[in-house]
């Protein structure tokens, strides 16, 4: 049953790693967003949002070993 998990969860996030590299592809040849610039606004936005996932990722993977360590 793991090893069942194990396997949808990286078939998961392959997919999403080339949905990813699609997406980029798509953004890197349309010409018509060469102009855009972004504000350090929301580059820090962004980048703050980046660590909240990440750290609820962490918190969540570590609150499931605890959980998993109990039983």
């Amino acid at each position: 049953m793991k090893k069942m998990k194990k396997l949808k969860k990286l078939s998961l996030e392959n997919e999403m790693k080339k949905e990813a590299e699609q997406i980029e592809k798509k953004v890197r040849e349309d010409r018509s967003l060469d102009d855009i610039t972004v504000s350090d606004e929301m580059e820090k936005e962004l980048f703050n949002k980046i660590q909240d996932y990440e750290y609820d990722k962490r918190h969540k993977k570590s609150s499931a070993k605890r959980r998993k360590a109990s039983l």
